[in-house]
């Protein structure tokens, strides 16, 4: 079953050429990637923007929603995702990505600890129950994905998935506890005790005055 993309306003004011060549030159002023709603840009660009972060270091949002962006584009994507380790944040919403790009996708978090949030709803292409399944086979060993834009079709997946993004959520809250408490210890340990620093300079005084006696 195939079902038409609600298409989105268009009107980004992003120069293609001009970003493509900042990705490629690793700019370390370009953090975001925003290609949304470009009528005119081709899959073959959208493939060398993928191509061209694989390498990249300082984007963190990679967005290219409403692009006609299909499954190649979806594949290019999945080989940058197991190369890439700064993109937290993956967008490609209200395309023609299918089952099998969805999959690539998916295939390619267990081995990413970076990415946080991905968003692929609203395709051409419905997913299936199959691949929904398989998705949550796969995400189970992924531990730093939070948020994930799809809405799912079958009632089993979308509990199992609700329950893998929670353990994620807690884990890293978890390690921003345990992130939190380590400065805290290493505030502690680096601190001078004002009742020591007392004594300590009473001592200097003291040896100061007998030395000059």
């Amino acid at each position: 079953q195939k079902v038409e993309p609600v298409r989105l306003t268009p009107g980004n004011p992003t120069v293609v050429e001009d970003a493509l060549q900042r990705v490629l030159s690793d700019d370390s002023e370009l953090t975001e990637v925003n290609l949304n709603n470009i009528d005119d840009i081709t899959q073959e660009t959208l493939i060398r923007f993928a191509e061209a972060l694989r390498a990249n270091t300082h984007v963190r949002v990679f967005s290219l929603a409403n692009t006609r962006a299909d499954d190649h584009v979806a594949l290019a994507i999945a080989k940058m995702l197991k190369e890439n380790a700064s993109i937290t944040s993956l967008n490609i919403e209200s395309n023609y990505v299918s089952g099998k790009g969805v999959t690539a996708l998916i295939q390619a978090l267990p081995g990413n600890n970076t990415l946080t949030e991905l968003r692929f709803h609203n395709q051409r292409h419905m997913c299936g129950g199959q691949v929904e399944m398989e998705m949550v086979k796969i995400l189970r060993e992924n531990h730093t994905l939070i948020k994930l834009g799809y809405q799912f079709n079958l009632p089993g997946p979308r509990m199992s998935m609700t329950g893998i993004l929670t353990r994620n959520q807690d884990r890293q809250r978890q390690r921003r506890l345990q992130e939190q408490r380590q400065q805290q210890q290493g505030g502690q340990d680096g601190a001078v005790n004002p009742r020591t620093s007392a004594l300590v300079m009473n001592l200097l005084q003291t040896v100061q005055i007998t030395w000059i006696v």
